[in-house]
């Protein structure tokens, strides 16, 4: 008996970063634990997030009311948990690598 091949459509509907509040957290340099040292080969994690909307909704509709409010909550939730929005970079002194938090913008896929 064969297995049914299931293929997905993706398709990308907009990029962007969400961080804390601008002005929320300070510029913030924070060293790897024994236990970020477990992560640190590994490769960068990228989520897709994907939304069953309910017929009489459109895309046009999530992206203007939903999307919206949704990065808005992480927005404010990434303002007490700052360092999942810092990248990881060398430290200049030590030339360790640590985590560093500052308000420069990047962008990701959705």
């Amino acid at each position: 008996m064969a297995t049914p091949t299931l293929i997905h459509r993706v398709t990308v509907i907009d990029q962007f970063r969400v961080t804390p509040p601008s002005g929320s957290v300070p510029e913030t340099h924070l060293p790897l634990t024994f236990f970020d040292v477990l992560w640190h080969p590994s490769v960068t994690v990228q989520r897709i997030f994907f939304f069953d909307l309910p017929k009489p909704y459109t895309k046009s509709h999530f992206l203007t009311t939903q999307l919206s409010t949704i990065k808005q909550s992480l927005s404010l939730a990434l303002q007490r948990f700052y360092p999942l929005a810092a990248t990881l970079t060398p430290a200049p002194q030590t030339g360790h690598n640590e985590f560093h938090y500052t308000d420069v913008t990047r962008s990701y896929s959705l």
